[in-house]
């Protein structure tokens, strides 16, 4: 497999595969990185946070299974991950499939972070 990067769920690290745009199109990830401008307290409610964080999720799982085929939604449900790790992961995975662009790192952040 080419073209593998990495990301960090649950302090392990896994390797990801580039997505294909049919793939982030079923999956409603394109969706997502539209949905992501911010929103006033009033427009965010319980069904879109459930809806985009699945669509992450969903999206995170696609990528690992092309690099590791074992990975199910079910079991990236499941682990003990913080936030900025699913918000990191997510993003890595954006910019792995060319829908997104890696911020430059800001004075002592480690580089590669999204």
């Amino acid at each position: 497999m080419a073209d593998v990067t990495e990301i960090t769920l649950g302090g392990l690290k896994y390797g990801i595969g580039r997505l294909t745009i049919g793939q982030l199109i079923e999956i409603g990830a394109l969706q997502v990185s539209a949905d992501s401008a911010p929103r006033t307290a009033e427009a965010v409610d319980d069904s879109f946070v459930r809806a985009q964080g699945r669509r992450m999720i969903d999206t995170i799982a696609a990528a690992l299974t092309k690099v590791a085929p074992e990975i199910t939604t079910a079991k990236v449900s499941d682990l003990e991950m913080t936030m900025d790790e699913l918000r990191m992961a997510y993003t890595k995975v954006l910019v792995h499939a060319g829908l997104a662009v890696a911020k430059e790192p800001a004075p002592g952040e480690a580089p590669g972070s999204p």
